[in-house]
């Protein structure tokens, strides 16, 4: 991109500035009058994707007036015309300078000059060098300005320049701004790093350079947006980088062009961040970390050279990521560093496949892949090794999912891998194409079972878009091929939480007509289909209908014991939290105590008891303070709020929040102890409201916490999960 400065003969000389793909004309001169020619060849230049800057003038022409332009008989022309960018002067105080023209016309503010008596140091005639003063050099650079913009992204319009010029603009001078501006400095003096940052943050762009975020600075890229960088090129990290996008909305590091590999993001010591839905794909390396622990989740890194390597103490947690086809090692680990690969309760977590080496670690690093009973690791078919540990490595690969074989090799450490997952947790994400990368969308499930059940992943697929009706269909027909086994069960859990999710109110007729005539009055499907029923009460605050289908399960039906004990549990919660039926309530309790002393479950009453009096029967929120978690008070300010829905649940609730402004934002999950069990939420997210998704399945029945972390303030609520 390249940008040119225009004296004089301005439309003779437009077109050949267009075919040298000028993208910033700079007009250095002005009339009082409206010239059509020269309007002619502002509109030719524009109509050529070119964006014209003009100097907004030091006193009227011929010396005739010398009051404001905006005061004399005529205008200034070509600054007064919409379509052009208008540039007014200041000089290094950010003083606006007396004389020199002003008014609404004005958009932005250059340097014009040092002080009252000495100009700008520029080029002269003869390669020389001299001194000169006036708008007819604050406005070129705009236009060198707006060159370096489109030099990262040449596809930005003239109004979306115009937007980041205007948003990235120091509000300085001697003038107050309404609604953004003044007469004197437009939307204020040009920032140049300020200019390229918002660029990078709003619309992405390609980097012939390494892009370096200082240790003070933030860089916060928003939904949707595409990096790319030329060969070896990086993106530094010092301060802190959040990329933040969703399922439906990512946001992708990629190389320029269709070969090559460039640098991959940096973390260096010291840095922070938090990547949410990011493909890093075609680098040397698609996450370097040294001495610095980013939060990296629901991201793929994929056909990297290593996906992601750890030097030097750096402990990131890794939730639900993608790392393929990587031509080294799917994850490095050296010097200390211990990941956290642990899932947490996210249902679905990391994918390591097809790798040289899946992980490597070496030198005391320990890192943590230990899944669930449900959920977990998956970490097969890579080509070499599964895990290589060497030099004093302790790792704990429980519960994981290792294909057919895991291919294990150490030295001096040790693997534990006891229990592997018969079944892959993460199917979907497992397949890909070896070829092009493509986009991670995560489910917010997949398939948990090993067997053909097609319909069953084309339900999940459309309860993750959210087309719940289509969902229900659909495990309706899993259920009804499978209501003897465990996936048809599942699929019947599934059709109750669609019905939840929609907020829909007819589950329990929908279950008269749909499922309980498929099914066998008394077997243990049926009394699955009955606590769904009473979940759905529960939700409705439909309590003496939700008592009634317990207390039949409870009477009429042989039970196995973990239904006998949550039946139990949730009889005496119901009485205790929803009713003032006290009796009734122990007397649930005091039949779970007595059959079952050493469950958790009974270690848990008392809580509940103790839970009763702080708890709004009829809105479902706790308002009275929580000291053991910390918290200073329950009742939440204006701006900031936290709730979740539904509570009771099971398995899945929704957790939202509301924040007043952008900022940083954890949010957490702790048992009734006090301990943090889970991080459901951490990064940057905008003002505004909020929901995140917590799925309770690898969690035992009791009451939980979620804290809400931001802008060194916390807030406390409960839930209950019933099983």
């Amino acid at each position: 991109m390249s940008f040119k400065t225009i004296k004089k003969d301005f439309p003779s000389c437009t077109p050949k500035l267009i075919e040298n793909n000028s993208s910033a004309l700079s007009l250095n001169y002005y009339y009082n009058w409206d010239y059509p020619l020269i309007k002619d060849a502002i509109n030719y230049a524009i109509g050529k994707n070119s964006i014209v800057v003009a100097s907004a003038g030091n006193i009227a022409e011929n010396n005739m007036f010398i009051s404001p332009c905006e005061l004399i008989p005529y205008p200034c022309y070509p600054a007064q015309y919409s379509s052009v960018i208008a540039v007014s002067g200041s000089d290094a105080n950010n003083n606006f300078v007396d004389g020199w023209n002003y008014g609404s016309f004005v958009e932005l503010n250059a340097p014009g000059r040092t002080n009252s008596t000495t100009g700008l140091w520029t080029t002269a005639l003869n390669n020389g060098y001299a001194s000169a003063s006036g708008t007819s050099f604050s406005a070129p650079q705009v236009s060198a300005l707006i060159a370096l913009i489109k030099s990262i992204n040449n596809s930005l319009s003239l109004s979306q320049v115009k937007s980041i010029l205007e948003n990235s603009a120091d509000k300085v001078g001697q003038y107050s701004y309404s609604n953004g501006r003044n007469n004197y400095f437009g939307y204020g003096r040009i920032n140049a790093y300020k200019a390229l940052k918002y660029t990078i943050e709003n619309f992405g762009g390609s980097f012939n350079q390494d892009i370096t975020i200082p240790a003070s600075d933030t860089l916060n890229i928003q939904l949707g947006k595409s990096l790319s960088f030329n060969s070896d090129c990086k993106l530094i990290v010092n301060g802190t980088l959040n990329a933040i996008g969703n399922s439906t909305n990512g946001i992708t590091f990629n190389r320029s062009g269709s070969s090559g590999t460039w640098g991959g993001i940096q973390f260096n010591s010291g840095s922070t961040g938090s990547l949410d839905y990011c493909t890093i794909t075609n680098a040397s390396t698609g996450i370097y970390c040294y001495n610095s622990s980013p939060s990296i989740r629901h991201s793929t890194l994929d056909y990297n050279g290593t996906g992601l390597s750890l030097n030097y103490y750096s402990s990131p947690v890794l939730a639900g990521n993608n790392l393929r086809y990587n031509s080294i090692n799917g994850i490095r680990c050296q010097n200390n560093s211990s990941p956290n690969l642990r899932d947490g309760g996210y249902s679905g977590s990391n994918v390591i496949r097809n790798n040289v080496t899946g992980i490597y670690a070496s030198y005391s690093s320990n890192p943590n892949l230990a899944g669930y009973m449900l959920t977990g690791n998956s970490i097969f078919d890579n080509t070499g090794n599964e895990i290589e540990a060497t030099y004093y490595c302790t790792i704990n690969a429980e519960r994981v999912f290792w294909g057919n074989n895991a291919t294990i090799f150490t030295y001096s450490s040790s693997v534990t891998n006891t229990n592997p997952l018969p079944y892959n947790p993460n199917p979907n994400r497992s397949i890909i194409e070896k070829g092009e990368p493509v986009n991670f969308i995560a489910s917010s499930e997949t398939n948990p079972f090993d067997i053909p059940t097609d319909d069953l992943s084309q339900a999940l697929e459309m309860q993750r878009q959210k087309r719940y009706d289509e969902a229900i269909v659909l495990f309706l027909e899993v259920f009804k091929k499978n209501k003897d086994e465990l996936v048809g069960k599942y699929a019947l859990t599934k059709i109750e939480e669609c019905f939840t999710q929609s907020g829909r109110k007819d589950y329990l007729s929908f279950s008269d007509k749909e499922i309980k005539p498929n099914i066998t009055v008394g077997n243990e499907t049926y009394v699955i289909a009955l606590e769904l029923e009473a979940h759905q009460m529960i939700n409705a605050e439909e309590y003496t209908g939700a008592i009634n289908n317990l207390n039949s399960i409870l009477t009429k039906y042989n039970l196995n014991e973990d239904i006998e004990k949550n039946t139990l549990f949730t009889l005496g919660s119901i009485y205790t939290l929803f009713t003032e039926n006290k009796r009734d309530a122990e007397n649930y309790f005091s039949t779970l105590r007595a059959k079952y002393p050493d469950d958790d479950l009974s270690t848990q009453i008392e809580i509940i008891k103790g839970m009763g009096e702080s708890y709004d029967r009829k809105k479902a929120v706790i308002i009275r303070p929580e000291p053991e978690i910390g918290t200073e008070a329950k009742i939440l300010s204006e701006e900031i709020s936290i709730s979740n829905y539904p509570n009771p649940f099971n398995p899945e609730t929704t957790i939202r929040f509301s924040l007043p402004q952008c900022g940083n934002v954890k949010l957490l999950i702790y048992d009734i102890l006090g301990r943090e069990v889970f991080s459901i939420a951490e990064g940057y997210y905008e003002s505004g409201k909020h929901e995140v998704k917590f799925d309770g399945r690898s969690f035992s029945t009791g009451i939980y916490f979620y804290m809400l972390e931001t802008g060194g303030k916390r807030f406390t609520n409960k839930m209950i999960l019933m099983k």
